[in-house]
């Protein structure tokens, strides 16, 4: 890499910024925390928003709205499945 940075005609190589690195630092350490969570969840959600990017606070609204409707879809299938599991007079502990 220093080779191409300061030898004239040398293969250059593209490396990540210390952003880039840092942001994947942190996603790679909190995987195993997601994963232990969501072990002891009883519903877990995760939105189709892998089509934005972490910082893309332009599509803050999109965003929010893709999370929103998705709850919506899967909150109500959830609750019809607790509802068909458990009697309406009987809540689960």
């Amino acid at each position: 890499i220093l080779v191409g940075k300061f030898v004239p005609g040398a293969r250059k190589y593209r490396v990540p910024g210390v952003l880039a690195v840092l942001m994947k630092a942190a996603e790679i350490g909190t995987a195993a925390k997601v994963r232990e969570f969501a072990a002891a969840a009883d519903l877990l959600l995760r939105p189709p928003v892998q089509n934005f990017g972490l910082t893309d606070i332009r599509s803050f609204d999109a965003i929010v709205d893709a999370g929103y409707q998705y709850a919506r879809q899967e909150l109500g299938d959830w609750i019809k499945g607790e509802e068909a599991e458990f009697p309406r007079d009987v809540k689960p502990a």
